[in-house]
């Protein structure tokens, strides 16, 4: 081979040597590029995902417990709006024998709300009069305590026809019972005055809404909070 020849093929196998760096760099930057912009959508789809599939269970856990508690205030409207329980706290013309016999029907009525419920821990009648009927008619109210600083009773009187579900908080509003509880209420409505003059009490522990949120996946570490 002449010296000529030499340096045609050195200058050819450097041409090729150059266009082969820049096509693999080419190459190695829209791989990059490409490899940037499927990270970046893939990111994005799974972060949207992410949220559609938290706002579905949002709205399935407020779903849910909305219904529950809208199934208890018809339980609270059908206790409040009884013949036997108005009659028993604003009757004044019964005798002490037939407010007896009335009692033990809102007791009869209230044990067969409670054996179908496991979640309520207690039903109660209170009467500004004195008169009252709570659970059983076995138990008291508790000496020491104040109704009118209980915000679920206050809020009970002057809500009128609405119920009120107050935030958890201890009950011991009973003698020697004292829970964590969620307590649903409303006014009850003498009809000799007009006037809200009772209140009807339902307290509920958490096993039904654990139980709602039971049916939730959210994975290992997901949980839900509710406010």
């Amino acid at each position: 081979m002449t010296r000529k020849q030499g340096n045609l093929l050195f200058r050819f196998k450097s041409i090729r040597g150059t266009m082969i760096f820049f096509f693999s760099m080419i190459i190695t930057i829209a791989l990059m590029v490409f490899f940037i912009i499927s990270l970046s959508y893939t990111k994005e789809t799974i972060t949207q995902n992410s949220k559609n599939y938290t706002m579905q269970l949002m709205e399935q856990v407020n779903g849910d417990i909305d219904s529950y508690i809208e199934y208890m205030e018809n339980i609270a409207r059908l206790i409040s709006a009884n013949k036997d329980v108005i009659d028993y706290l604003y009757d004044e013309n019964s005798s002490k024998e037939e407010a007896e016999q009335i009692k033990e029907r809102v007791v009869t009525q209230f044990q067969t709300i409670s054996d179908a419920r496991e979640d309520i821990y207690n039903i109660a009648v209170l009467g500004d009069n004195g008169r009252n009927v709570i659970n059983n008619g076995k138990d008291e109210l508790n000496p020491y305590a104040d109704l009118n600083e209980m915000e679920w009773y206050v809020k009970a009187r002057e809500s009128k026809d609405v119920a009120i579900l107050s935030s958890s908080h201890v009950q011991n509003v009973i003698k020697d019972d004292y829970k964590w509880v969620v307590t649903l209420s409303c006014g009850i409505q003498n009809p000799n005055t007009g006037k809200i003059e009772g209140v009807l009490f339902v307290d509920l522990n958490y096993s039904a809404i654990n139980n709602l949120c039971e049916g939730i996946s959210l994975g290992s570490k997901g949980y839900v909070f509710i406010v």
